[in-house]
């Protein structure tokens, strides 16, 4: 971090080759190659992740430690309590080592929103998993519980170029299981993204002379969505893969805003937009319902003692153009590493904030505690 700056836009990685495809991978290049590119091969550790995405992990650890057996306990209430406290472990670890926003965000790793909510629903599917613990259980390893399950599977296809981790593969029930910490979509109970996900497992597992004929997915709010997968839509996901895969390798060394496809959808919950040059060219007002607040302008003055508002022009993103004020914002997010509060003249860019009014100047912006930042753009910056 420098010493001038809070949040300095990080310059994005060139586009390198990728040996093996995963799901991740698969379905952010489906999307955008610099989407792809970023995940692959980009400093994550520059960008403060949003506080839902460590929860995730904090339930994926709960679960896979549950089907593998290795939850203490032996009621129901007994592996519950385990489970709370495999997640109390698992977050002060993640929580340890996350951005250092986060932590002037948020007083310790229970402050992070819905913090409760995550624990219990994690800890009552722990409990319901009802997997006996077993001393030969290794958490290095991919592990294989009570019920003949293989939890965490680590998958390889037979040329190499597919990987994935399966977080439950049933070969006795040919069952995949994926555990999702986000809600159904409003268009059914899976999203195309997760179909595609549990096909691609269904693919590795039967390179792996595994077969499977049903996926599910089940959310940490206890619902439960399954679906039938035959082996012609496993391989045919899996040549798809290879295909994204083959497209993705030919824009090895090209500029990372060469692989970009800036759109609504494809820009929605992206992590590259505060560097993303092509998504700052072609945003528009209209984009905001799809992937959120974004704008980028020059600061004009800055107002506040412990709370700061920064009046600034907007020349690009999804806000309305011209004057506009971002309120609410707190001294300790924008200082936080020893850093001077942004100056006039100084471009800056508004992650995730939102719309309090915009029918007449200046349009007024509320920051976010959960997911707003504010970067500042680098001269030389396009």
């Amino acid at each position: 971090m420098s010493s001038e700056v809070g949040l300095l836009v990080p310059t994005p990685p060139a586009i390198r080759k990728i040996e093996r495809i995963s799901p991740t991978l698969y379905e952010a290049a489906m999307k955008c190659t610099s989407r792809a590119a970023w995940l692959a091969s980009g400093e994550r550790k520059l960008l403060p992740p949003h506080p839902r995405a460590l929860l995730g992990i904090g339930v994926h650890a709960v679960l896979e430690r549950a089907r593998s057996g290795v939850i203490s306990g032996t009621t129901e209430d007994e592996r519950r309590v385990g489970a709370e406290h495999v997640f109390d472990e698992k977050m002060r670890e993640l929580f340890a080592a996350t951005h250092p926003l986060l932590h002037a965000k948020f007083d310790g790793v229970d402050r992070l929103p819905f913090y409760n909510l995550f624990r219990a629903r994690a800890a009552q599917m722990a409990a319901d998993a009802n997997v006996v613990p077993s001393a030969r259980a290794r958490e290095d390893t991919p592990r294989t519980g009570s019920s003949g399950s293989t939890v965490e599977a680590a998958l390889v296809s037979r040329d190499g170029r597919v990987a994935g981790r399966a977080d439950v593969l049933d070969a006795a029930n040919a069952t995949v299981i994926d555990y999702i910490t986000g809600a159904a979509g409003d268009s059914g109970p899976l999203t195309e993204s997760e179909l595609r996900q549990l096909r691609l497992y269904a693919y590795l597992a039967s390179e792996n002379g595994i077969a499977i004929t049903r996926g599910v997915i089940e959310r940490t709010d206890r619902t439960r969505a399954e679906v039938p997968i035959s082996p012609q839509q496993a391989a045919e996901e899996g040549r798809r893969a290879l295909s994204v895969l083959d497209g993705y390798n030919q824009h090895v060394g090209r500029p990372f805003e060469s692989g970009a496809s800036p759109s609504a959808d494809a820009c929605r919950f992206c992590p590259c937009i505060p560097f993303c040059t092509a998504f700052w060219k072609s945003a528009e007002a209209q984009w905001n319902g799809q992937c959120g607040t974004h704008v980028e302008g020059v600061v004009e003055s800055v107002e506040g003692e412990r709370l700061i508002s920064i009046n600034l022009n907007v020349t690009r993103g999804t806000g309305s153009r011209g004057a506009a004020v971002v309120t609410r914002l707190s001294r300790e997010w924008l200082t936080f590493s020893g850093a001077a509060l942004p100056q006039p003249q100084q471009t800056v860019r508004i992650i995730d904030a939102a719309y309090v009014e915009e029918s007449e100047a200046p349009a007024v912006f509320r920051a976010d505690r959960i997911g707003t930042a504010v970067w500042t753009v680098p001269s030389q910056t396009p």
